[in-house]
């Protein structure tokens, strides 16, 4: 750092290394070569150069995962735009990354000169603005003086919020003088928890609980984000309560697997151990940093039906209360302190506990497969290890492990980027070069980020990389099958040696057998020179049961508002296996109404959407859990979502008239209702008033309003249906698969059909209820 001047590129330096943050991550352009400078000239910063800044925003977000904070340096426009993908990553996974850009000169703009990179124009701002759209804050520096403050405010939203920020500094503005930083804790310090509302949430919380038999606590993804402290609160709890802890996938390592109250990753119909079975018995549920997506439910047939006690970062939910400015790890600790005993749900747990899987060990000369290739993994994981599970079959695969006390899980299921792992956990490494790094990757998904592993060739990274090579995307062929999921094989083990360049002490190694595969792991874990991937060769059509039943489901939400192929209709023996199915189902809890809700469809269904209930149950009979889920699915996504709130409302949705087409809607309504109120009869005022006293059979409405029927009568949302209401897609979902007819009614641009609505008095609106259009 120069000692006669200070630049805004020394104080960032500055800032990044009083956080902690000992490496940056870099793709150089013409944009940031000043800044550049600076950054390197700083003695606790080294300068980590990646292949592409797609791989260096994502190496950022592995690195944020093990340091709390991390940094992306790249140039404007044709770099920024790829940081992007990787910056999306660190959002939706609630890591604090500092995404730097360079920029045009402060005076590019004004004196409108056309630059390389940009998009042709003299509007430099385009990026800024995207930015802002992708990150908890973003700036853009306009004057050296100005550079400490929008540094400062950038960086303090990102630790706060969990979530990325953007700085663009432009090229004339990184060695231009500006004062030295003060003290990072003016910065980095945290908010605590307001007092009086954190005792009043822990005291709310305490009550709710002790009229509760069956609570059970189910660990989310965002607790890791909330500190260590949060894990530690989180364990203080489950001991003080003594109920079962179950885990979200993603949050797969936070709770301890060896703990006696651990249940086992609740994942719906894939989940692990009891987990399924004792979330859906419980009678609370306390979330604790939980992320419900289409992904963790299953494509939302995975959804506890009961009121939830939902913890966030920064406020807590219950029912009937709602408290803000109390944070996570405050709250799980006076939580503690207030609560009683109660091990009811271990005891049920004890009950369903499921036996131990019989292990099938291979012989060393047995063609390798996917589940002797986890059986060795199994094997190699220790306290020290860190092991980086990718999109597709590996997170099943990776879910099943059993951690040892110290392992760490990452896993990116909420942004599901493939090739996410090679970069991820080559940044992840460089933090905690000690620790034994493992990555689980598919043949499709490394393709897609491989030059990556040169990087760990570069830094002698002792990583193991298990390529499992089924010859494409296996993800996606259970979701939605096509030519397009067929990749070109590569020569993976091969492919190392060009990566090494004549130098490296990476190590490529292939595996078609057990043995193979054994003896190629005692290398990997030889070596500590470099990398080591082994290919392991697996048959295309060995993939894991749970990714086949999440794909089936999956794949039914992706075609939400696609037409949907037929559903095969039952044979008479297949018809006796569902009716027996319905007629003999053993409730799991004593208000199990599975049996009833099914046999309710199945009596007012017709023609497709029957056909498609009846095969679904065929298909699931033999699961008491899986009709439990598919019962779950229909009431959540049909039942709530249309029945109208009973009772008078504090407001209605505006009538349909107030746009042309609503008011030709109103006039087809009322011309084809005989401008009257399909209720109750009454006449519409206007066509009252212009009727002649013949024509007047009946009495007048003051006014009268054209409504929309039932797939559009979507209830007022409250904290007891928000959950299953939030996402429209899968109301829509379920509204063409079971009511197939109404397809070509409740498009957008079929909505206004007066088909879609019908006249009613305006007294007898208000009455009905609120009306919410789904869209």
């Amino acid at each position: 750092m120069s000692t006669t001047k200070f630049t805004v590129g020394d104080y960032l330096a500055e800032r990044l290394a009083q956080m902690g943050i000992r490496h940056h991550f870099v793709v150089p352009g013409d944009y940031n070569l000043v800044l550049l400078d600076k950054l390197s000239a700083h003695p606790a910063l080294t300068e980590i150069g990646c292949t592409n800044e797609l791989n260096c925003s994502l190496a950022a977000e592995g690195y944020a995962r093990a340091n709390g904070v991390s940094v992306c340096v790249v140039t404007f426009s044709v770099g920024a735009l790829s940081a992007f993908n990787g910056t999306g990553s660190a959002f939706a996974e609630n890591l604090p990354l500092i995404l730097v850009s360079g920029g045009p000169n402060t005076n590019d703009a004004s004196e409108h000169h056309l630059l390389h990179h940009t998009m042709g124009t003299s509007d430099y701002t385009y990026q800024y603005e995207m930015a802002k759209k992708i990150t908890c804050c973003a700036v853009a520096i306009p004057r050296a003086e100005e550079a400490p403050r929008l540094i400062d405010r950038a960086i303090r939203h990102a630790l706060l919020a969990k979530k990325p920020c953007y700085i663009e500094i432009p090229t004339n503005l990184s060695g231009a003088i500006c004062v030295r930083p003060g003290p990072i804790d003016a910065v980095t310090e945290p908010v605590t928890s307001s007092k009086p509302a954190l005792e009043a949430a822990a005291n709310c919380a305490a009550e709710y609980l002790s009229g509760k038999q069956k609570a059970v606590i189910l660990v989310g993804p965002k607790l890791r984000r909330a500190g260590v402290d949060a894990e530690k609160a989180l364990l203080d709890l489950a001991n003080a309560m003594g109920c079962a802890v179950a885990v979200q996938p993603a949050a797969k390592g936070m709770f301890p697997e060896n703990h006696k109250q651990f249940v086992g990753t609740w994942w719906g119909q894939v989940s692990t151990l009891a987990a399924d079975s004792i979330v859906n018995w419980a009678d609370a549920i306390i979330c604790v940093g939980t992320v419900f997506t289409d992904y963790s439910t299953v494509g939302w047939k995975a959804i506890p039906d009961i009121p939830l006690m939902t913890v966030e970062m920064d406020h807590v939910t219950f029912p009937g209360a709602h408290f803000s400015r109390v944070r996570l790890a405050e709250f799980l600790s006076h939580l503690a302190s207030q609560v009683t005993p109660n091990g009811t749900t271990m005891i049920e747990y004890e009950r369903l506990r499921p036996d131990p899987p019989m292990v099938h060990v291979a012989a060393k000369e047995d063609v390798l497969t996917r589940k002797e290739t986890s059986r060795q993994i199994q094997n190699m994981l220790s306290a020290n290890t860190s092991l980086f599970v990718e999109t597709g079959d590996s997170w099943f695969n990776g879910i099943q492990l059993k951690l040892p006390p110290g392992a760490q899980f990452e896993i990116e299921m909420q942004w599901g980027h493939i090739g996410w792992s090679i970069p991820a956990a080559f940044g992840y490494a460089m933090r905690c070069p000690e620790r034994r790094t493992i990555i689980m990757v598919g043949d499709g998904s490394f393709q897609v980020t491989a030059q990556e592993v040169s990087q760990m060739v570069r830094f002698k990274l002792p990583i193991t990389i298990l390529l499992m090579n089924n010859r494409g995307y296996t993800i996606e062929v259970e979701i939605h099958d096509g030519s397009y999921n067929k990749i070109q094989n590569w020569n993976y083990a091969l492919l190392v040696e060009a990566f090494n360049g004549g130098t490296g002490h990476a190590k490529g190694l292939l595996a078609n057998t057990a043995g193979e595969l054994a003896d190629a792991l005692r290398v990997a874990g030889e070596n500590s020179e470099g990398p080591t991937l082994i290919e392991c060769t697996i048959d295309q059509d060995d993939c894991s049961r749970e990714l086949i039943t999440w794909g089936h489901y999956s794949s039914e939400l992706s075609a939400a508002l696609s037409s949907l192929p037929a559903t095969p209709i039952l044979q008479q023996n297949e018809l006796d296996v569902f009716s027996n199915a319905l007629r003999k189902y053993q409730p799991i809890h004593a208000s199990d109404d599975t049996s009833s809700v099914l046999q309710a469809f199945v009596d007012n269904l017709s023609g497709q959407g029957l056909s498609r209930l009846q095969h679904e149950t065929y298909m699931l009979a033999e699961d008491p859990r899986q009709l439990r889920q598919l019962r779950n699915f229909l009431v959540d996504a049909i039942l709530k979502p249309v029945a109208a709130s009973s009772g008078k409302q504090p407001a209605i949705t505006p009538p349909p008239n107030q746009a042309a087409a609503f008011t030709w809607l109103k006039e087809e309504c009322l011309r084809r209702d005989r401008n009257q109120c399909v209720v109750s009869g009454l006449i519409d005022a206007t066509a009252y008033e212009k009727m002649s006293p013949g024509e007047r059979r009946g009495n007048k409405s003051t006014s009268t309003e054209c409504v929309y029927i039932l797939p559009f009568a979507l209830s007022k949302l409250n904290e007891k249906n928000a959950m299953y209401t939030k996402n429209k897609a899968t109301i829509w979902l379920a509204l063409h698969q079971y009511f197939p007819a109404l397809e070509n009614k409740i498009g957008a641009d079929t909505i206004h059909q007066p088909g879609n609505a019908m006249t009613l008095a305006l007294t007898f609106y208000k009455e009905l209820g609120r009306f919410t259009l789904g869209f």
